[in-house]
């Protein structure tokens, strides 16, 4: 397991913080990801399957204002500014898609 903790700022809305230059390059530094074509193919579609990997992973955001949250394009979930946001348990996570633009803090404990 890796702990990494990343500031990041989006710049659109619906931006996918996992394609965030910041919380990518810790993503492939705690998987010894040397390529952004490495780091891709976790969130393409495995051809036999059609089922993406992603990172499974634990982790927490704290956004600096009010925002919402989509993990995988599921439900979304209200973030409170300066309140964490927990996922509580691992997620094989494929998107973490903020709504507004804005900046915050992610706390990721790496599992694969």
């Amino acid at each position: 397991m890796y702990s990494r903790q990343v500031n990041f700022t989006t710049t659109i809305p619906n931006e996918d913080i996992m394609q965030n230059t910041a919380v990518k390059a810790q993503i492939m530094e705690a998987l010894g990801l040397s390529t952004a074509d490495d780091y891709t193919a976790r969130f393409t579609s495995n051809p036999v399957t059609s089922e993406k990997l992603g990172i499974r992973m634990i982790f927490d955001i704290i956004m600096t204002a009010d925002n919402t949250l989509k993990i995988n394009g599921g439900t979304a979930q209200n973030l409170i500014s300066s309140i964490a946001y927990s996922s509580e348990s691992a997620v094989d996570v494929k998107t973490l898609t903020i709504t507004s633009a804005g900046s915050g803090i992610i706390t990721m404990k790496i599992l694969r």
